[in-house]
């Protein structure tokens, strides 16, 4: 026998209801479904409360981040910028470039301004002269409206920073015009600054010196793995620095901590010195650019900011071949591009140019009598082969209380300053 499911328990039937109780459920269900019609109806006539959250605008901004710039002392720090902000306010996305990327066209600028394309990165400065300070940088590319030019037309002065009534100038050696600066008015330039008393702005530091021959010394030669240089080394201004010359800059006595990579095969400074000290450096200076086309000497160079180092040494002291942790041959280190009685010019590679690796000028340096000698052999019969040096090796003695050094790379002008 088969159980009942669901409304069968242990065998009994349910029971049934009478007539009046079907009639009372039904009324009752009756009276509930109206019951619950009145109240969907009156939810449907009753607006519901909106659940949307309004939209207002933002609460207008009472406190900006507050950028402060540091502008370096040297061309070769670059400038840091801290933001100040409320505790409510969002941290900026952004930070104050260290060097100006874009240009508002100046209210002042007088109708028919010409326009300058900034070639190289360049410094903009308080006063039209490399005694000025540093206000800070333009890069490549950028396009300045030109408001003035300074007394000798070297400088420019523009708008800086953009959109603001505040000046700055810059070199015009490397602005291209776009129109003709000569009806720009002549701005008269603020007072220089005091400077320390300084040697003229000629090729030479001070007054050369005899010296005299370094004993037990010999020197040898090895083939150049280039052809000779194209014109006369004592007239190419790449090999003597004397064609460009150069001048003093206020910038600062000190070694410093460049940004970038450190290469070990760059000069080592200190081995000037046969005890390889660190001297103090007494001066700094900037050399002059070179007009390719005009054939003559150009504008003096700014970046980077120091371009040739005066180091404190005594009259007649040895000064000796830098190492460079390099082998050109046979234990060599460095050629001799050039020499004379005032200065020489070193290259460590076996080419006879500065256009790959590492070139070092120096000057106020008697060259040693017999490599002076050697070095005119091999320039006479036509640089085939040229003198060459050894680590430490000395080659002349100082002709001044101090020496210049100018470090080239691939033929670039370097800051010597470099720790």
């Amino acid at each position: 026998m088969s159980k009942n499911r669901g409304t069968l328990a242990h065998g009994k039937s349910p029971q049934r209801p009478n007539r009046l109780t079907k009639i009372f459920v039904v009324a009752w269900a009756s009276s509930l479904l109206l019951l619950l019609l009145g109240c969907d109806q009156a939810a449907t006539n009753t607006p519901a409360a909106s659940t949307n959250i309004p939209i207002t605008a933002p609460p207008a901004e009472t406190s900006s981040p507050t950028l402060t710039t540091t502008l370096p002392s040297t061309a070769t720090r670059t400038p840091t910028a801290t933001a100040t902000n409320s505790a409510e306010s969002p941290s900026p996305t952004t930070t104050l470039p260290a060097t100006e990327t874009a240009n508002t066209i100046p209210s002042a600028a007088p109708p028919g301004s010409p326009l300058g394309t900034i070639q190289e990165v360049l410094r903009v400065r308080s006063g039209p002269g490399t005694q000025f300070a540093i206000l800070g940088k333009l890069a490549v590319g950028l396009q300045v409206i030109l408001l003035a030019r300074s007394a000798d037309g070297q400088w420019f002065e523009i708008e800086y920073p953009s959109g603001s009534d505040q000046r700055g100038w810059i070199n015009s050696g490397f602005v291209q015009l776009t129109g003709t600066s000569e009806h720009l008015p002549t701005a008269q330039a603020p007072p220089a600054p005091t400077l320390a008393p300084t040697v003229p702005a000629t090729a030479t530091l001070e007054a050369s010196n005899p010296c005299a021959p370094i004993p037990d010394q010999a020197y040898g030669t090895l083939p150049i793995s280039s052809g000779a240089t194209e014109r006369p080394a004592a007239t190419h201004p790449d090999l003597n620095l004397e064609l460009r010359g150069f001048a003093p800059t206020n910038a600062e006595k000190a070694l410093l901590d460049l940004q970038g990579a450190t290469d070990p095969g760059a000069p080592q400074l200190r081995w000037l010195f046969t005890d390889k000290r660190i001297p103090p450096i007494t001066r700094t200076y900037q050399v002059y650019a070179w007009d390719w086309n005009a054939e003559a000497r150009g504008p003096l160079i700014d970046v980077p900011e120091v371009t040739l180092l005066a180091l404190q040494t005594t009259p007649g002291e040895i000064i000796a071949t830098p190492n460079a942790g390099t082998n050109i041959g046979e234990g060599y280190v460095a050629l001799v591009l050039y020499a004379s009685e005032k200065r020489i010019t070193l290259k460590y590679t076996r080419e006879d140019h500065v256009v790959n690796g590492y070139t070092l000028h120096i000057e106020n340096v008697c060259v040693e009598p017999n490599l002076l000698a050697l070095y005119q052999q091999m320039n006479s019969a036509k640089r085939r082969e040229l003198p060459a040096l050894r680590a430490g090796q000395p080659l002349g003695r100082a002709t001044t209380s101090e020496v210049g050094i100018v470090v080239r790379d691939k033929g670039t002008f370097m800051d010597p300053r470099s720790r």
